[in-house]
């Protein structure tokens, strides 16, 4: 798979996701004052995400597209990370 294919993947899997997002926030499914349940969803469709870049890395010959995918679910599992944190207002930042 191709970096192009991934970017295309990638693109269109945030986009969806961000759809999504904006018809449960505007639509009043999810329609709060608290950010918690936003970051709770966000962090959700992130797991999703490295599941499948994950479960896709058994499927790829190409090494460097193997190591993209790789890359790509460690920076999901970060931004998973800071949402926790922000949630337990454990970063100076988030206090």
């Amino acid at each position: 798979m191709s970096y192009f294919l991934l970017a295309s993947f990638m693109s269109e899997s945030i986009v969806s996701h961000t759809y999504i997002m904006r018809s449960l926030i505007h639509g009043g499914v999810m329609n709060t004052e608290s950010p918690i349940p936003h970051v709770n969803k966000m962090q959700q469709l992130f797991k999703e995400q490295v599941e499948h870049l994950r479960e896709d890395i058994d499927k790829i010959t190409e090494p460097q597209c193997k190591a993209m995918f790789e890359t790509s679910a460690e920076v999901l599992l970060g931004l998973i990370k800071a949402f926790e944190d922000y949630k337990e207002t454990k970063e100076t930042a988030w206090k």
